[in-house]
């Protein structure tokens, strides 16, 4: 092959990228080290208008254009990488075997020394820290690769990547034969499963622990405390596959029974073993209002949604979790319903959740579709109807939902005797129904409203599915 660029796509990466990398390769293609490559390509790239470089690994740089969910790969050609269309096998091997990598985008161009590709961008894991969710979504994906005989040498916790809420390898260039010695995934293994049960001897080594570390130590028997992990990696090192498989579903019980969490303050939710996030009671008939809807939302772009005083946010991050390619903001006032959040937010690796303490009057945000459940009849305290509205318009782009006591609501008997303001300005709208829909439909389209069945006969609280005018 000449040092002329097969150019295979090259629809989406500008001239300027284009014309840089072939200057690089006129210039430079000559050296004999991989090392130097990378970092000249990774200098020269960061010197590119728009561009920057988000890492390098040993034989390939990642830079991405500013505003762009693309990542553009370099990678030198070595004994694994020899082609685009080597590389289009393996790609097509893995996609067979219904491992969960991050596809190629566009193949780009490749001369002598390197290849191109893009590929979306992903949010790498850090290899310094694992939970249980994080450990049993990786086995997952192992198992996969054992059930079908199709495994990557190198699945070290930093090539595998958040991708609207799911994890996936995004580094898979490396290929092997499966029944070959190479032992580099075991060590990882090790070293993650230190991590899980905080084990400082393991982890501390990195890459640098080796096999014999493990075969003198018996595959850390006496080590990880649970005597399935050593037999994992007792079998995999045998290369028994059978019993490997039983081992590691053993495994995915002992980490998946950890991820398991059920937390009641005034919200009700449930976390399953498979880190599912479960509403219950009335905070599942909230979520399913959203769900109504955003079911009238035409558009697969994400969009921003706001939860405002949103409790220990089991709503906002059901949403979050059911449509990931949405940014949710979780807001309360109270700091310690926040933390609550956030400790359920790590659990099960929640990538698009944003949480701020803030009071929803004085707020600057302005997203696309705004909740205020229980939350208004508080405000009527203080602020009138018509100014809440004007509020709401201020703070919503495209639809809201609020959610409101009615007539002899036991709780709003409370709260309309600390009214600071004209009754007729403020809770004379929560008289009826009909009296707040008379008020409301001059600044939104009511789309639906519905009573909302709390199973307490002194509770009238109704939902209200709105459009912006």
């Amino acid at each position: 092959m000449s040092n002329d660029y097969i150019v295979v796509n090259n629809n989406n990466i500008d001239q300027l990228l284009l014309d840089n990398l072939k200057v690089i390769n006129n210039n430079y293609v000559k050296t004999t080290s991989y090392e130097n490559i990378i970092s000249y390509l990774k200098n020269n790239i960061l010197t590119l208008s728009n561009y920057v470089a988000l890492g390098s690994g040993g034989t390939c740089v990642l830079v991405i254009k500013n505003e762009n969910d693309l990542v553009y790969k370099v990678c030198l050609k070595n004994r694994d990488i020899v082609s685009i269309d080597w590389f289009k096998n393996h790609v097509k091997k893995l996609e067979e075997a219904n491992i969960k990598i991050i596809k190629p985008y566009e193949y780009i161009y490749e001369n002598d020394e390197y290849l191109i590709y893009s590929q979306l961008l992903c949010k790498p894991l850090s290899n310094s820290y694992v939970n249980p969710y994080i450990v049993y979504k990786i086995l997952m994906i192992f198992k996969e690769m054992l059930e079908n005989k199709c495994r990557l040498p190198d699945i070290y916790l930093n090539n595998y990547g958040w991708y609207l809420g799911d994890l996936y390898i995004y580094d898979y260039h490396e290929g092997t034969n499966f029944y070959s010695d190479n032992n580099f995934y075991i060590t990882q293994f090790a070293n993650m499963f230190s991590l899980l049960f905080n084990k400082q001897t393991y982890n501390n080594l990195g890459f640098g622990l080796r096999i014999d570390t493990l075969i003198k130590d018996n595959f850390g028997r006496n080590y990880f405390g649970e005597i399935v992990v050593h037999n994992l990696l007792l079998n995999l090192y045998n290369q028994d596959y059978e019993l490997a498989l039983i081992a590691l579903d053993m495994v995915i019980f002992v980490v998946s029974s950890k991820i398991y969490k059920s937390v009641v303050n005034y919200q009700e939710l449930v976390i399953n073993e498979k880190g599912i996030l479960n509403l219950l009671n009335h905070t599942q008939m909230k979520y399913l209002a959203f769900d109504k809807l955003y079911s009238n939302v035409n558009t697969t772009n994400g969009l921003s949604i706001k939860d405002n005083g949103c409790s220990i946010g089991g709503i906002g991050m059901k949403i979050a979790q059911m449509y990931p390619q949405n940014k949710v903001v979780l807001a309360n006032l109270t700091q310690s319903e926040l933390i609550t959040c956030q400790d359920v937010v790590n659990t099960i690796c929640l990538q698009n959740v944003e949480l701020v303490c803030e009071n929803v009057v004085n707020s600057k945000y302005v997203v696309d579709i705004s909740l205020y459940y229980a939350l208004f009849h508080h405000v009527l305290k203080d602020v009138s109807m018509k100014n809440i509205f004007e509020l709401i318009k201020k703070q919503t782009r495209l639809y809201c939902i609020i959610e409101l006591p009615f007539g002899n609501d036991a709780l709003l008997k409370i709260i309309k005797s600390q009214g600071n303001l004209k009754y007729e300005d403020t809770f004379y709208y929560l008289e009826d129904v009909d009296k707040f829909i008379g008020i409301c439909s001059n600044y939104f389209d009511i789309m639906d409203h519905y009573k909302l069945e709390y199973g307490e006969g002194d509770l009238n609280k109704y939902v209200f599915l709105l459009k912006c005018l």
